[in-house]
């Protein structure tokens, strides 16, 4: 088999159908087999049976495949549906997105001429007129929102290319991989749960083994611009919690405190402690509550561990070395420097 889409969904009903539908338009017509993997993710919808009986065909010709991950998380349900997949092109997208022309042939072409081991699609939310709405690559540090160093990913930057470009990480709302390579490497990390993830946390991984991200401007998909707020929610309306224990004492992590503790799992499994106290000292200025905060890097620590000893073991290059090459060589994403690593190579 070619390809493989796997999209996680949370209660995105009526939006899945235009996603399902769009990839069937874009794909019918050309010589790709694929596959469509639909992973419902944490609570199953009410709307889940009529949806699962309107494509009862495609789902007995294996053209759609249904599971349901009870564990609340984008990457759980990914990996999922990574396990399951059989094409040798493995595209994770979301349940409310529709694909743009071509889109699927731009990221393979991408994946073969560039011998990419990260192909990105961009991102647009109304309306195609390039080069200017669309987002792509994450410019990592010295930005107002987020950062490498507090969310281990950055803020958008628009290209004002059409070609490919090498990048150090991108949104993933629209990616491709080569499905041994992305499970060789270990995909993304067993410890997070939850959402956001750390987007920059796979593709570091790769730079770290020896493998180049590029961003793929043609290859875009329109992104919906409406989400259902309580969709995380559960069945009584309540926010996930996510217990763990601070100094022998349980602790219920919500909101925010997920983003923090997930970007510090991928922090330490990725750069060691050094990274870990990067993050603990970037949130340590917003945050109030500290005994929280450091209950939060314990946690992450010891949760991380396994997977921290594993890359390290199999890596080519540190955390700390892919940035500065990056530097070095004006990747896109590398624009600014975060003092805290080390001197500015560029100095």
């Amino acid at each position: 088999m070619d390809l493989s889409i796997v999209i996680p969904m949370i209660r995105e009903y009526p939006q899945v159908i235009n996603t399902v539908n769009s990839i069937q338009a874009e794909l019918g017509g050309t010589e790709l087999d694929y596959e469509i993997i639909l992973i419902e993710n944490g609570v199953i919808d009410s709307y889940t049976d009529k949806f699962l009986k309107a494509y009862e065909v495609p789902i007995r010709n294996k053209i759609i495949k249904y599971e349901f991950e009870p564990n609340q998380c984008g990457p759980a349900a990914r990996m999922k549906g990574a396990y399951m997949a059989k094409g040798f092109y493995l595209m994770f997208m979301d349940a409310h997105t529709v694909c743009g022309k071509d889109s699927f042939k731009h990221l393979i072409d991408t994946m073969e001429k560039k011998d990419a081991g990260i192909a990105y699609g961009a991102t647009v939310k109304t309306h195609w007129v390039p080069p200017r709405v669309r987002g792509l690559h994450y410019r990592l540090f010295g930005n107002r929102g987020p950062s490498f160093n507090t969310h281990m990913h950055g803020a958008y930057s628009r290209p004002l290319v059409e070609t490919p470009y090498k990048c150090v990480c991108a949104n993933l709302a629209y990616v491709m991989f080569k499905r041994y390579e992305f499970l060789a490497f270990r995909g993304y990390h067993p410890a997070c749960r939850f959402y956001p993830h750390p987007e920059g946390y796979i593709s570091l991984k790769y730079l770290m083994f020896g493998r180049q991200p590029w961003a793929v401007p043609k290859a875009y998909h329109f992104h919906s611009v409406y989400r259902i707020p309580e969709a995380h929610n559960d069945e009584a309306g309540e926010k996930p919690k996510w217990p763990i224990t601070i100094k022998g004492d349980p602790y219920n992590l919500v909101g925010n405190d997920h983003l923090i503790c997930n970007a510090m799992i991928c922090a330490y499994t990725l750069g060691g402690e050094k990274w870990l106290e990067i993050v603990y000292d970037s949130w340590a200025r917003r945050v109030r509550s500290k005994y929280l905060l450091k209950g939060i890097r314990d946690y992450a620590r010891e949760q991380a561990q396994e997977e921290y000893e594993w890359v390290q073991r199999n890596k080519l290059h540190t955390l700390d070395e892919v940035l500065t090459q990056a530097r070095l060589e004006r990747v896109d994403g590398m624009e600014n420097w975060f003092s805290a690593i080390g001197d500015d190579p560029l100095d």
